[in-house]
Parts: structure tokens; sequence; C-alpha cells
């Protein structure tokens, strides 16, 4: 089915998740997970079938198996963590945009306090594009690996970093 600009207004909510669901694809330094909340299942249907058949690349849209707590469906892109992906988030929103009336959006993030407003300088600021900072920044080494006043860490946690950055 093809879905016509203003179809879905009042049927999506205009505050977006961003990193805070775990990827089908990859691992969380790889892939970021964008999510729609709609509010029933066959929009959203439509809107996973509208945002995979776009232009904008993707890794994988999908939709929940079920509603959330809210009673309502998720749309989730996954899009791989690189240089393009504020680009891409932006992307994928004007597409739905145009679908749902919504101009102003909000966004959820990975770590975040809450809703902020989805522009370019936010993203920038709150989302990580690079996959090595993502594993510098979220990664969590043990406690036993970090030696007791050390001022520089050591071997096994530099040895764990790299391999959750996927660099060994």
């Amino acid at each position: 089915m093809t879905v016509k600009f203003g179809e879905m207004e009042d049927l999506i909510t205009p505050v977006i998740s961003i990193d805070q669901y775990v990827p089908k694809i990859g691992e969380p330094n790889e892939t970021v997970v964008v999510a729609y909340e709609v509010a029933f299942e066959q929009p959203a249907r439509d809107l996973s079938n509208l945002i995979e058949t776009d232009v904008i690349e993707s890794l994988d849209v999908d939709i929940s198996q079920g509603p959330n707590a809210d009673g309502k469906y998720m749309v989730f892109v996954e899009f791989e963590r690189n240089k393009d992906l504020y680009k891409n988030i932006v992307g994928i929103t004007k597409i739905v945009s145009n679908v749902s009336g919504i101009t102003d959006w909000k966004f959820s993030y990975y770590k975040g306090e809450g809703p902020v407003e989805l522009n370019d300088e936010n993203l920038r600021s709150m989302v990580l594009d690079n996959p090595e900072r993502y594993v510098l920044q979220y990664s969590t080494v043990a406690p036993e690996t970090i030696e007791p006043d050390a001022e520089e860490p050591t071997v096994e946690s530099l040895q764990r970093m790299k391999y959750l950055a996927g660099l060994v």
C-alpha cells in the first residue's frame, strides 16, 4: 500500500528514540536503532514499508511483535554508525514528516535525561557516529582489570576496549 502525504496525521508520536534499542544487525557500537512510535499495527506496517522502499539507505526496517506498554507499535530503523548517520536520521524523519504532518520532532537517546529537539547540533552532541568512540565512551571495563591508583589503563583493560571496538 502506498502512503499518501498527511495520511498518518495523529498516528505517529513526535518523539523518536535513537540508540535506545539493541540492533538486530551488528553490535551497538556498529549500528544505531531509530524507533518511531505508531498508534496501530497496520499504519506501523505501512510506515515500515515506506521507509524500506525509500532512497535513504538503512540496514534494516522492522516493526515490533506487539504493542508496547502504551498500546503502540514501534517501527525500528537500523543505520550504520558512520559519517552519514545524522544525514540519514534527518532524511528518514523528513519522509515520516511528509506522511504524518509532524514538523517539530524531539528525540530521546541512550543515556539521555529526556527528549530534546531534533536538530543537527543536538544529534552531533548527543549521538555518536563513530564506533570506536562509542566503545570508549560506553564500554564497561570490569573493575578488577583496573589497578588501584593506576595513572594509565592496564593491558587487560586496553585489550577489552579493543575487543569491544572490534579491533582484535
